[in-house]
């Protein structure tokens, strides 16, 4: 799974629209949308936040499906 598959993941399991996370993270929607489309990567302050957001650790983004 790409880093995109892995976030979008992560937020369908807690719930989350692209809307609140974007405003959790204080981004605008359109840059959610994007990190989950794989058109751009946050950096690494926005994935520490994002983690925090969804409850996840940063390198779960970067797993593969079978390293689960």
């Amino acid at each position: 799974m790409t880093f995109a598959a892995n976030l979008r993941r992560h937020r369908h399991a807690v719930g989350l629209s692209i809307d609140a996370v974007a405003r959790e993270l204080s981004v605008a929607r359109n840059t959610v949308y994007r990190w989950e489309r794989g058109e751009r990567v946050p950096r690494p302050k926005e994935q520490d936040q994002l983690a925090a957001v969804l409850g996840c650790k940063v390198a779960d983004f970067y797993k593969e499906k079978d390293d689960e």
